[in-house]
């Protein structure tokens, strides 16, 4: 049964309601019982307002303000009701709104995480690459070294050998009693190495030849090199002090 229902404590005066199932007939005047065990009094349609107000007694004051109060109260509860959904969906768009930052947040967050990596592996490689170059160069340094060293060496035998034949070749070639100077095969010389450098006057002028830097205020070191103020050298500034 749907209707306009008054008396109840449940509902509001005039509110429109729709029961479940009744066990009877549905009669003006009557009182029917629900499945659920509600009971109701079926006002005679003709106090409603008969078929469209048709026949209708006049409608009371006290009628026409429980009518009053029903629309009332159900553009009341469509507000309402509008509210709440319009609440709901600003609801909806704020948390879709904030799963979509948050989405954001964790996509640029990788993102970062990514770059980091590929920077931090890329610095390892060229780390590791240049490590690689370094031990290949010294080992290329290393071996430079033993060949030159088995060179020198080689040489050095080389050079005994020789001598070894020379003094072999004269001893043998000597007449009996005669003296064989070892000066001539090098004995109890210095090598090249170790020989000092023959040093010679040298030639005076009055002023320093076109091309020639000057060293002034220059004094002679203990190894030998000489320290000073030069001048007229394009590699230096003038009057630096150079060695």
């Amino acid at each position: 049964i749907t209707g306009l229902i008054s008396g109840s404590k449940a509902y509001g005066e005039g509110e429109t309601i729709t029961t479940s199932a009744i066990t009877s007939n549905a009669e003006d005047g009557a009182v029917v019982q629900t499945k659920s065990g509600s009971r109701y009094y079926l006002e005679p349609k003709a106090v409603a307002g008969g078929l469209f107000g048709i026949g209708a007694p006049p409608m009371t004051k006290a009628a026409g303000n429980i009518n009053d109060a029903a629309a009332k109260r159900k553009e009341a509860a469509a507000a309402a009701a509008a509210a709440r959904k319009q609440e709901a969906e600003e609801k909806r768009k704020q948390a879709a709104e904030e799963r979509r930052l948050q989405a954001e947040a964790k996509r640029q967050e990788a993102e970062e995480k990514r770059r980091l990596a590929a920077e931090e592996k890329k610095q390892q490689l060229a780390e590791e690459a240049e490590a690689r170059k370094q031990a290949a160069e010294e080992k290329r340094l290393e071996a430079l070294a033993r060949a030159e060293a088995k060179r020198k060496e080689a040489e050095e035998k080389r050079k005994a050998e020789l001598e070894k034949k020379q003094v072999e070749k004269a001893i043998g070639s000597a007449k009996p009693g005669a003296t064989i100077s070892l000066g001539f095969f090098n004995f109890g010389q210095k090598s090249e190495e170790s020989a000092q450098p023959a040093t010679t006057a040298p030639k005076k002028v009055s002023s320093a030849p076109r091309g020639v830097p000057t060293l002034s205020k220059w004094r002679q070191n203990r190894d030998g090199s000489i320290t000073g103020l030069i001048s007229g050298a394009k590699a230096f500034g003038e009057g630096e002090t150079i060695t």
